[in-house]
């Protein structure tokens, strides 16, 4: 087996354990009587991670996640993640990477510069941030 082939079936095995603590997260009962609102998405990082906003002291970065759809279209959403979120270092240059994120849809309310009101969707990052480096 060559390296290349041995790469692949890694992360292969990454991509399926993965897909496995997912399920195990969203079939856990507990979790749906608490909340409903789950998002699972992976996709390709469209630019780097940039300050979004602070929140009671908490600096969030924000993103945006190129996805295929069935339709061969793409979306573009963004993606919003704490920044002492989990053990890796998501602020290293991600642009082009393709990531797996478990989290929920999220909104804020914000205003322009002539004070009009403005509602942002956002997926916002909260179980998983799984990288996978295209070769």
């Amino acid at each position: 087996m060559t390296d290349n082939e041995k790469m692949t079936n890694e992360k292969l095995l990454e991509r399926e354990k993965w897909v496995e603590e997912c399920k195990n997260f969203f079939e856990n009962e507990e979790l749906f009587t608490k909340a409903n609102n789950k998002l699972w998405i992976s996709g390709i990082v469209k630019e780097e991670f940039e300050y979004y906003f602070t929140c009671e002291g908490v600096n969030y970065y924000r993103t945006l996640l190129n996805v295929d759809r069935k339709s061969e279209e793409i979306d573009c959403l963004p993606i919003v993640i704490p920044e002492h979120f989990g053990d890796i270092d998501w602020r290293n240059n991600l642009k082009e990477s393709t990531v797996q994120i478990t989290g929920q849809l999220r909104t804020r309310s914000t205003s322009d510069e002539e004070g009009k009101s403005h509602l942002e969707l956002y997926a916002y990052v909260t179980a998983a941030f799984n990288v996978y480096e295209d070769e």
